[in-house]
């Protein structure tokens, strides 16, 4: 058993971060799942809800560190392939409505510094 005080921490450090990587790790799995059981069933919809929600787990997954990142990328692309093959809407990105950039006037230009 470790004796330091800093030695002490790091041992409750790590069991405090790997209970919270298991959740991770089980939610993200458990996106995909539901993923697989809409595509089992041919329904598209579902099936496209499903993979948003397995892609944003997947990527917090990599921002945690819980998998890399081509291998999140190979799996969504796989799900992506798959719930295309059944018909289902495979559009991950919320259509947006472009904005209308800004009019520029006198007070939002900046003039040039001059040379003193």
């Amino acid at each position: 058993m470790a004796h330091h005080k800093d030695t002490l921490k790091a041992i409750r450090q790590t069991k405090k971060i790997t209970e919270a990587n298991i959740v991770r790790r089980s939610r993200m799995r458990s996106s995909i799942k539901n993923v697989i059981t809409a595509i089992d069933n041919k329904d598209g919809k579902a099936a496209g809800e499903a993979l948003r929600m397995a892609q944003k787990e997947l990527f917090r997954g990599v921002a945690k560190g819980i998998i890399k990142s081509a291998a999140a990328s190979r799996k969504f692309s796989r799900l992506n392939a798959m719930v295309k093959s059944i018909g289902g809407s495979a559009n991950t990105k919320p259509k947006s409505e472009k904005k209308a950039a800004p009019k520029k006037t006198a007070a939002n230009k900046t003039s040039p510094k001059t040379k003193k």
